[in-house]
């Protein structure tokens, strides 16, 4: 137990009856940042101001905090983050070595990862069939194809043509349009 370490938070909330700008003149001179910059850390978000601290320091500093009002929590810290793992891992490998992370790396850190409930599917109604089977039985039968075998392909030495050979009627144009004239028309 003498040898456990914690994190320190600020919850970014105030006890009842604080002075907001008390606490946050308290906490620039504390941290040594400009009043605006310490504003922001009593706007309702959590924030770790300090990790890794044995339990007399941790108390130490709850202490201080409860002074000026300001609300704290403290949580077990972990002895390495999944982050600080992996780049004692690459550290190890020199400067000049360019090389991806592995797999399972994590990216994002713990708060910044969505929580995502398991979905339960009922996998009741699925089977299995056997190797090389189809995957999906025809909804209906395909279409008979028609019956051909009475059609038959003329021969080509016979001098039968494919296809019909169809008259050119012969037009006389005379007897067509004789009596059309391209004289004025008579006054009538």
């Amino acid at each position: 137990m003498a040898n456990e370490h914690y994190d320190l938070f600020l919850t970014g909330q105030l006890a009842v009856g604080a002075d907001r700008e008390r606490a946050v003149k308290q906490l620039a001179a504390l941290f040594k940042r400009p009043p605006e910059q310490m504003a922001k850390l009593l706007q309702g978000r959590t924030s770790r101001i300090r990790k890794n601290l044995d339990a007399e320091q941790l108390q130490r500093l709850q202490r201080g905090f409860d002074k000026l009002g300001i609300l704290t929590e403290s949580r077990p810290s972990s002895t390495t983050s999944p982050q600080q793992l992996a780049i004692e891992q690459h550290a190890e490998a020199g400067e000049q070595a360019l090389s991806l992370s592995p797999v399972g790396s994590p990216v994002l850190r713990e708060q910044e990862r969505r929580r995502i409930d398991p979905v339960n599917v009922d996998i009741s109604g699925l089977r299995l069939d056997a190797l090389g089977a189809p995957l999906q039985s025809p909804s209906k039968p395909a279409a008979r194809s028609p019956d051909t075998s009475h059609l038959q392909i003329a021969p080509q030495d016979d001098g039968t043509p494919l296809s019909p050979s169809r008259a050119v009627p012969k037009l006389d144009l005379d007897e067509l349009c004789g009596h059309l004239s391209l004289a004025e028309r008579p006054a009538s």
